[in-house]
């Protein structure tokens, strides 16, 4: 499935429908920047659970990781450390790319 949509859309879509409901972090919290809302929500599970290993299920460090390497990205990107079609290819790939039920949340994105 290809989504034509812009980067931005995706991202706040994302955010909105799996992020922010795990992690109660969104783009509002943080004046819309994504890059400080993925750092929030990658922080979350460390400051809800503490320790990952006693979290409850075996998603939190999944998550964790996903959201901290999405968060990386962006900043690099924010910083003018890395190129915004770069970086922004990556943060989809490390966080967007692969979740559980994304077709049945992006619906059809064709133009």
């Amino acid at each position: 499935m290809t989504d034509y949509r812009a980067y931005a859309q995706v991202v706040q879509c994302h955010i909105e429908m799996w992020i922010q409901p795990l992690t109660t972090q969104n783009l509002d919290m943080h004046g819309g920047d994504s890059a400080a809302t993925l750092r929030a929500a990658h922080q979350w599970p460390n400051n809800a659970y503490g320790d990952l290993a006693t979290a409850r299920g075996e998603i939190w460090p999944a998550v964790a990781a996903a959201l901290g390497r999405a968060a990386r990205v962006a900043e690099a990107v924010a910083a003018d450390v890395l190129k915004p079609d770069e970086g922004e290819q990556q943060v989809l790939g490390s966080v967007f790319k692969d979740h559980p039920g994304r077709r049945s949340w992006w619906g059809d994105t064709s133009p």
